[in-house]
């Protein structure tokens, strides 16, 4: 912050302070006043703020449904994205695109600071969400199986998915598909599971649909 700029620079040249913590106290502001510094706390701010901490509190929880999970990796994916098709500031991550409207005078606040190569370094924060999405590729590749029971028994997903609940063939898919593949699973019945669903689905539906009457 400013005050904490302000601090230091008073310091410098408090003659109280010995010489080496005056020495200390020069050296850290000049390392903080470095454009290329500054540039990068703004960008991973944003990246903390907007994309990493909801993820990571997302996770957190025990509870958690994978349609929930890959809903947010899908938003936060679609913001990264976004912050890659650069054209303008107004397309950058917030906080980085107003210290780059803010520092265009080269100073930051009141503080003087020297411009350095920001085409190398905002192509430097590209690179790094590109990694980062592919890290988020690697981590949550989509799974056919989680994807399958959460058609057909996550309550999140059916209440955003309401009105294809009433479907005659809905879910159908997806429980061939896992009537096949845990078909040679000991004790697995794939017709009564099928028969099973089928008496099911109308409770589903009937539960759905109660939660938005009431």
């Amino acid at each position: 912050s400013q005050s904490l700029l302000a601090y230091l620079q008073e310091t410098t040249s408090d003659v109280i302070l010995s010489a080496a913590e005056r020495e200390s106290a020069k050296n850290l502001l000049k390392s903080i006043l470095n454009d290329e510094f500054l540039f990068n706390l703004h960008f991973h701010y944003d990246l903390h703020e907007t994309v990493l901490a909801p993820l990571t509190k997302m996770m957190q929880n025990d509870k958690i449904s994978y349609f929930s999970l890959m809903e947010m990796i899908k938003e936060k994916r679609k913001i990264l994205e976004n912050w890659t098709y650069y054209h303008s500031t107004s397309t950058l991550s917030p906080a980085l695109s107003e210290y780059i409207l803010l520092t265009t005078e080269a100073l930051y606040g009141s503080f003087k600071i020297n411009l350095g190569d920001r085409k190398k370094f905002l192509n430097d924060c590209l690179e790094h969400i590109h990694r980062l999405l592919r890290e988020l590729d690697r981590r949550f590749t989509p799974s056919k199986v989680q994807e399958s029971l959460s058609i057909l028994f996550d309550p999140q997903y059916l209440l955003t998915n309401k009105k294809n609940i009433g479907c005659l063939n809905y879910g159908r898919a997806e429980l061939d598909f896992l009537r096949q593949k845990y078909k040679k699973f000991p004790g697995f019945d794939s017709n009564i599971v099928r028969n099973e669903w089928e008496s099911f689905k109308q409770s589903l539906s009937d539960f759905v649909n109660s939660f938005f009457y009431n």
